[in-house]
């Protein structure tokens, strides 16, 4: 239980530092893919949402949603492992980001 309590504590103090209007770096990447662990399963509320907002009835949400928020939560998840991993590893160029857009919840 206290391990389970440090990490959210790790994850809450790295998604409270404010995003540097600077170039990416390895600091960067590493909080990333973090925040991108912690906040993928966001992405299939976000898809059903979407779906049916763009699509203007429920085939979006019953069908189309799920889908596109598994596969981009799973995605999302997995670049953020990847960001862990190798957030010491300028790949890609610059420290960029895998998934755009960098973050959940930014824009396109």
């Amino acid at each position: 239980m206290k391990k389970t309590v440090a990490l959210f504590l790790v994850v809450v103090f790295l998604c409270s530092l404010p995003k540097p209007v600077y170039a990416n770096g390895p600091l960067k990447k590493l909080q990333r893919g973090i925040i991108n662990i912690a906040t993928g399963w966001v992405e299939l509320p976000k898809q059903f949402i979407t779906e049916t907002n763009e699509r203007g009835n429920m085939g979006g949400f019953v069908f189309v949603g799920p889908l596109k928020g598994i596969t981009f939560a799973v995605a999302r998840t997995l670049g953020g492992v990847y960001d862990v991993v190798t957030f010491l590893i300028p790949l890609p160029e610059n420290y960029e980001p895998l998934i755009k857009p960098e973050f959940v919840m930014d824009k396109m």
